[in-house]
């Protein structure tokens, strides 16, 4: 996964964070807390990954699904995330806990 900040008018990249996570399953969806401050992956491995977008860590690690996490999506205050799976299942995570309800 790499994350690269284009400036409004398309010219080159102005900065670049590689994230050292080496994904071994497929990511599934991607999405950018409304304050582009972090980024939210789902993927084949059933997790939910948050990332910092100015450093590229991984900061959260969300693992309640059983089967494959296939969208993830925050909520206009950027407290929760909602995740999808093919386990049938959505779950709503409180970021500050890390917890699914």
């Amino acid at each position: 996964v790499q994350m690269t900040k284009l400036s409004a008018s398309g010219a080159p990249p102005l900065e670049n964070a590689s994230v050292s996570y080496k994904a071994l399953f497929a990511v599934t969806s991607v999405t950018y807390s409304p304050d582009a401050t972090c980024l939210a992956s789902s993927s084949q491995d059933n997790t939910v990954r948050v990332w910092t977008t100015t450093s590229g860590k991984c900061v959260h690690v969300l693992d309640a699904h059983s089967k494959t996490a296939t969208s993830v999506c925050y909520s206009s205050d950027g407290a929760t995330l909602a995740s999808g799976s093919d386990d049938k299942t959505v779950r709503v995570w409180e970021l500050y806990l890390e917890t699914a309800f």
